[in-house]
């Protein structure tokens, strides 16, 4: 890794090396000679110091790569405490050898962002892609590396969709879809790969919008395109079926969407990640939801406890990757007329929703008008009303061991 200055201590360098042989040639050994020798050797090594404290040294640069192949090694097992320790150590080393004018703080800070989007804290992995993009885009100006900026940058940039997706932020994630989309169009060395990420990404947009068909359509298209590669990418596939299951879930197909999630599921194993990684929950509880309304409860409820258990076990109760299990346990529930444990079960998917995404979000909207409904079941239709003009009756997300069903005196 080298930053963007490089080429101007490729110049120093030959001229050091190369002007005392010169005058040598021309003048043979002389005292002129040997005094410009020497004058090119000092300047040499005071060029050199300097560089050493303006610069990443050798070996600054290769304990930033090991800090950085240890950490992905942490996500890849599963162990996030000891990827954010070792996230947080690679931003520090970035920022000390370094100082701000290269893409490798860039680099660090984005996988450290990611670490966070993935951990459910998405208010504090928003800034670290902002300020990851700004310095990739800065190293893209100029130098033998600025492609691999700009690349750098693309990357960034898709993460920060993905976090504003996450949030319910479709029309901030449409300009930076169209961003990315521009990026590819003009880099001719673009794959497959890449333009399927494009296609996916504005699939998302689309059926958070509620456009289900034009999704469908360009998630198909980032399938096909995925294809060639599935040996080499068997994650991003497994996440490119599960998105195209449940958009045929919610046109009304089952049996193609069962298809779909299963082969997610089947893919997420073989991945590089494992059966028991979190990266599971998503494709569970996607096949889950499939199996409930299909009428499979009792598969279903094995899916959706699976799911919950690997989620909580990563990253504790609140996870925002939680809701889709737990909505689908409690339809279970309500199935089952076990009303009070679907009311708890959907109030607590409001409260992880709440501080995870906008008011505006599709899924937040469609918890409150469950648990709203649960409530009529449970002749509570003063609470349901409040419910459903945004006035929750009771706290959100209650301390665990008291019930969430008391009313207010």
């Amino acid at each position: 890794m080298h930053d963007s200055s490089f080429s101007p201590r490729v110049w120093v360098v030959s001229l050091v090396i190369f002007l005392p042989l010169f005058f040598l040639y021309e003048w043979g050994f002389t005292t002129g000679t040997l005094w410009v020798t020497l004058g090119a050797i000092g300047f040499g090594m005071t060029a050199a110091f300097v560089s050493y404290l303006a610069r990443p040294t050798v070996l600054q640069t290769v304990a930033f790569m090991r800090t950085q192949y240890l950490a992905n090694r942490a996500r890849i097992c599963g162990d996030f405490d000891a990827e954010e320790r070792l996230c947080t150590l690679a931003v520090e080393q970035a920022e000390d050898s370094v100082r701000n004018r290269d893409y490798r703080l860039g680099t660090a800070l984005a996988q450290l962002g990611e670490l966070y989007r993935t951990q459910g804290r998405l208010a504090d992995a928003e800034p670290l892609f902002l300020r990851a993009i700004a310095h990739c885009e800065a190293a893209a100006v100029r130098g033998p590396l600025a492609t691999l900026a700009r690349r750098n940058a693309v990357v960034v940039t898709t993460n920060l969709f993905s976090l504003y997706i996450n949030q319910g932020r479709f029309a901030e994630a449409e300009r930076l879809c169209d961003a990315v989309d521009a990026a590819f169009k003009s880099d001719r060395s673009a794959g497959p790969l890449h333009k399927s990420v494009g296609l996916y990404n504005r699939g998302q947009v689309l059926a958070g919008q509620g456009r289900l068909d034009e999704a469908e359509a360009l998630t198909q298209k980032a399938l096909t395109l995925i294809g060639p590669s599935r040996t080499a990418d068997k994650s991003s596939l497994a996440v490119g079926l599960a998105g195209l299951a449940e958009r045929c879930r919610r046109l009304g197909r089952l049996e193609e969407a069962e298809t779909l999630a299963r082969q997610a599921v089947a893919e997420g194993e073989k991945c590089v990640f494992g059966p028991q990684h979190p990266i599971q929950t998503r494709f569970l509880s996607v096949l889950a939801e499939i199996r409930r309304a299909q009428g499979q409860i009792d598969e279903a409820e094995k899916l959706c406890m699976q799911a919950q258990a690997l989620t909580e076990k990563a990253f504790g109760p609140g996870h925002f990757r939680l809701d889709g299990c737990l909505a689908t346990l409690a339809r279970i529930r309500i199935a089952q007329g076990r009303h009070e444990a679907a009311a708890e079960l959907l109030h607590r998917c409001v409260g992880i929703l709440d501080k995870a995404v906008v008011p505006t979000h599709p899924d937040l909207v469609a918890r409150r008008t469950e648990y709203a409904q649960v409530l009529r079941l449970l002749g509570r239709h003063e609470d349901a009303a409040r419910w459903e003009r945004g006035e929750p009756d009771v706290p959100v997300l209650q301390p665990v061991g008291t019930s969430l069903l008391v009313h207010k005196e």
